[in-house]
């Protein structure tokens, strides 16, 4: 049975990639069948918030995207410190939101890995399994990519398959991201940002597939395991990514900050105390203030 465990695998007929494209479009069905299957079971999960200030310096995919002064000040291993004057609760509150979903789904996959063991058919092969690894890390002794760039991260989630002699035969990458109902209704591909997150963990692991798993917050609808959220590895975009790695190394070897790249996630940065972006000056943090059990947000 031929395999596509890396992205070099990506070089086979494009009949051998069907024949894997149908066991991965499967996995959201699998998701579904495993919520409706396990009404009665009772079971547990571990929430596990890490806050910002232990990460190491380097690149980080959350990170990248964001403002390259960030990355500059990451790679530089400036002191991380939250801005609790300025801090915006209610997103705050939502990223906790956003990591109780992520313990949620993870342990999900655990469980309908370890129920669906022997039951998968891959190319015509039954018997056939799949494991599941969450918090998959990315660090410089994985060699490669990540060390040529000083990359740090955490794949969400990688899933294995393995053919009935127990032979690993697929893997895929897993992220999941919350949305907003509003924000989910307007999703039609993976947002830019989240595209160039997920093939940073691509490159840095090798895997040859992503699936971008979005959750609707305000109905739990989830985004299929069907293409555009499940995708391959896009060679023309870790092009673009190296050569922003490149200049934000150059800048931070020869002590030069970019230009600031100023917006919302400013109230969030964990450099913003140094940086000290006009956006936060004379800005009036956001709250919520509680009034007869409603919630209301206060105007700014």
């Amino acid at each position: 049975m031929p395999q596509l465990l890396t992205i070099a695998d990506l070089n086979q007929p494009q009949q051998n990639l069907d024949g894997y494209l149908a066991v991965t479009n499967t996995l959201s069905q699998a998701y579904f069948d495993y919520v409706a299957n396990n009404q009665d079971e009772g079971y547990s999960y571990t929430v596990e918030v890490s806050g910002g200030k232990g990460r190491s310096p380097g690149i980080h995919a959350s990170e990248m995207s964001q403002c390259l002064r960030l990355v500059v000040y990451s790679i530089m291993n400036v002191e991380r410190k939250a801005d609790t004057a300025n801090a915006d609760v209610n997103m705050l509150m939502r990223f906790a939101l956003g990591t109780a979903v992520h313990s949620m789904v993870q342990t999900d996959w655990h469980r309908i890995a370890a129920q669906t063991q022997g039951r998968w058919t891959i190319n015509g092969e039954a018997g056939c399994s799949m494991t599941f690894e969450d918090e998959v890390r990315v660090h410089p002794g994985l060699g490669g990519p990540a060390a040529e760039w000083d990359l740090h991260s955490a794949c969400d989630g990688v899933f294995t398959f393995w053919n009935s002699q127990g032979q690993p035969v697929l893997r895929v990458g897993l992220e999941i991201k919350t949305e907003s109902d509003k924000q989910y209704e307007k999703l039609r591909e993976p947002r830019d940002y989240h595209k160039e997150q997920t093939t940073l963990y691509m490159a840095a692991l090798d895997l040859p597939l992503m699936w971008v798993f979005y959750y609707n917050k305000s109905n739990s609808n989830i985004t299929s395991s069907y293409p555009p959220y499940l995708f391959q590895f896009d060679h023309k975009l870790w092009d673009k990514l190296e050569m922003r790695f490149a200049k934000a190394h150059g800048m931070a070897a020869q002590g030069q900050l970019p230009e600031r790249n100023e917006g919302m996630p400013c109230s969030w940065c964990a450099f913003s105390h140094t940086c000290q972006p006009a956006i936060l000056k004379g800005r009036k943090p956001k709250r919520t203030k509680l009034s007869l059990g409603m919630v209301k947000r206060q105007r700014g």
